[in-house]
């Protein structure tokens, strides 16, 4: 079967999976259905694009040969330096922009949670803020990223494993682009979910969404693409979640419209940081080490 034949129907599959199991456990989430543990809802529902994707590939019968866990050398272990530098780049300045001109306060709580809170893991702090935040932040680098990474290596197999380059091998125009687009778009309903906690307004956070996800989809693709290995791009996933989360929960107010996954200030200062992996041509591989098996841009 013709590469780009092949991969626009393993689309087709992948979509029609993704949609009904989303639908389903984000149904369960927004109505707060009494089956399972809200935490265990939100898991199911992150590893929704991973079942997709496995569902593409056997109805394909493309196999499993370009989805690899094995590190890379030395370009799987400078992307992984990125992957894990950039949310901490991230949340360092844009929070410290926002603690230093007052927009918001440095104000660790002397208990914060770890991973989620409807699992009741929660950290008591003491000392002055400072080495409170210290503590906070070492717990959600360390045991929280490994939880974070598990959970987040769902969405990855799926967006990153599969949705990014079969768009590249299927010859859609923009289809880096596009992969993020449909990462930030699958998060909406649960953003503008009534009574969901998104800040002061659900549309502004909706939209500022979008707009971050569409480039950090298109530099994850890269890590993913150019290394050949899931391992950079649901590094970056997992400390992205732990990371914000840290910095959330040591700002005063919480719900700031300049913080949070999409504030004012921390959208720009993200496409800031990710502008250096978008530019120039990039060859993909398969798996790590092994030949480029195609060459592709920000604009593929």
């Amino acid at each position: 079967m013709d590469e780009a034949r092949r991969a626009r129907r393993g689309l087709w599959v992948f979509f029609a999976v993704l949609v009904v199991l989303s639908a389903v456990f984000e149904w369960m989430i927004i109505f707060r259905v009494p089956f399972l543990d809200r935490t265990w809802k939100v898991v199911l529902l992150m590893w929704s694009p991973a079942v997709a994707s496995f569902a593409a590939r056997i109805a394909t019968r493309e196999g499993w040969g370009d989805l690899s866990f094995r590190l890379g050398g030395a370009a799987g272990r400078r992307a992984l330096l990125y992957a894990f530098g950039f949310p901490l780049g991230v949340g360092a300045l844009a929070h410290g922009l926002a603690w230093a001109t007052g927009l918001a306060l440095f104000d660790p709580p002397m208990q914060d949670s770890l991973v989620l809170p409807q699992w009741g893991w929660t950290v008591e702090s003491t000392g002055e803020p400072v080495v409170r935040f210290a503590k906070q932040l070492a717990l959600h680098l360390t045991v929280g990223t490994v939880v974070g990474c598990i959970w987040a290596a769902g969405e990855e197999i799926g967006w990153r494993g599969y949705l990014a380059p079969r768009l590249l091998d299927a010859r859609v125009p923009w289809g880096l682009a596009l992969s993020g687009l449909v990462w930030g778009l699958w998060h909406l309903p649960l953003i503008l979910r009534p009574g969901g906690d998104f800040g002061p307004s659900r549309f502004l956070t909706a939209l500022l969404f979008v707009v971050l996800l569409m480039p950090l989809g298109v530099a994850m693709a890269r890590l993913r693409m150019e290394t050949g290995s899931m391992w950079p791009p649901i590094v970056l996933h997992g400390v992205w979640n732990e990371a914000l989360s840290a910095f959330g929960a040591a700002t005063n107010p919480t719900d700031s419209i300049w913080l949070g996954e999409s504030g004012l200030l921390l959208v720009p200062v993200s496409l800031l940081l990710l502008a250096p992996l978008l530019h120039g041509n990039w060859s993909a591989r398969r798996a790590p080490e092994t030949v480029p098996y195609a060459s592709f841009s920000a604009r593929s």
